[in-house]
């Protein structure tokens, strides 16, 4: 209909909007305090767009589906974690990748509904595997900072933690703007590498800036002007 989707973020978050082709806006699709990361299509016969979103938690990404108006919406991914979706060129089916902190990937088939229909890898014999280890799991917590800013991190402990003892830690951290390294996902780089660090007794912990993805431009405006300083 001589119209088309925009992904901007004028309003501070990253959110779509539909556009006609001289450039006036019809409509504002989607909106909050999170940010769409990924459009994924539109089907155009049913007037349904699909993206992944922070909406849950910004170290998270979930799969929604709604309507061109806005005015419909649903949740298509079940699993709290990391969500990337990959649909057919109908849109009735696509392939879920997902993952989350202490599981490797879970690959699925579904629906347009987000119904499973079959599963394509579920990493069992690695799941088997890891439980030989003593594995500790990876916490997500939240803290505000002295100037009244809340920011993500996770943390491993050791199996055994005592919270009586005292720990020494080792922090990783990337201290640019965009990349995040608080994310609910499965991270095959350096998860066994932190649980070793962890069975010699360290504590583990990331912690994101203000500057990285899913948190919005007015936190990302406040990193980049304390940068000057």
């Amino acid at each position: 209909n001589k119209s088309f989707v925009w992904s901007s973020s004028v309003s501070g978050y990253n959110h779509l909007y539909v556009y006609d082709m001289s450039g006036k806006l019809i409509r504002q699709i989607t909106g909050g305090n999170w940010e769409v990361v990924s459009f994924k299509g539109i089907d155009e016969k049913v007037g349904m767009l699909y993206y992944t979103s922070t909406e849950i938690a910004p170290y998270n990404r979930d799969l929604y589906a709604v309507s061109l108006d806005g005015k419909t919406k649903k949740k298509l991914s079940a699993k709290e974690g990391e969500n990337d979706a990959h649909f057919s060129n109908s849109f009735k089916y696509f392939i879920n990748y997902f993952s989350e902190a202490n599981m490797p990937y879970y690959i699925t088939l579904n629906n347009y509904t987000g119904k499973e229909i079959r599963v394509l890898k579920d990493n069992a014999p690695l799941n088997k595997l890891l439980k030989d280890y003593n594995l500790s799991k990876k916490e997500f917590i939240k803290f505000t900072t002295s100037d009244s800013i809340e920011l993500n991190a996770w943390m491993i402990k050791p199996a055994h933690f005592d919270a009586s003892k005292k720990y020494p830690v080792f922090m990783t951290v990337y201290g640019g703007p965009g990349r995040q390294t608080v994310m609910n996902t499965w991270d095959n780089k350096d998860f066994m590498w932190h649980q070793m660090l962890a069975q010699n007794g360290y504590i583990i912990i990331s912690v994101d800036n203000r500057g990285t993805d899913g948190r919005g431009v007015a936190f990302r405006k406040c990193t980049y002007g304390q940068m000057g300083k």
